[in-house]
């Protein structure tokens, strides 16, 4: 599967994230097959169904991770934080959490990276 056909980036107060092309963001496709109890299949499956999405978007959300897992991983960290943590460099989490993202968006801005 191409999963450049089903990915694209969306800016955002927390910087730039990839996403599915009429989908939501790929790190809640993840967190949505991860949080299933069921084997790997009945989690697909069952994101399929909860997100209303095609078994193909939810299978490149998932290849697009195993490509990029630290930023994805990074975006799932942050979304579990609670907003009194966002930004306060006091909280060692979101301190790591906000520098990876913005290390990962530095990087991808050097490497002249599309974006789409």
């Amino acid at each position: 599967m191409n999963e450049d056909s089903y990915i694209t980036f969306r800016d955002g107060p927390t910087g730039r994230r990839a996403a599915l092309i009429d989908g939501p963001d790929i790190w809640e496709v993840v967190q949505t097959v991860d949080s299933h109890p069921g084997d790997r299949e009945a989690a697909i499956l069952a994101a399929v169904e909860l997100l209303n999405l095609t078994e193909q978007q939810v299978r490149a959300a998932i290849d697009y991770r195993a490509a990029n897992r630290e930023e994805i991983d990074a975006r799932i960290d942050l979304n579990a934080q609670t907003p009194e943590s966002w930004g306060d460099p006091s909280k060692p989490v979101a301190a790591t959490t906000a520098e990876t993202l913005r290390r990962l968006d530095a990087e991808e801005g050097a490497a002249g990276m599309d974006p789409r």
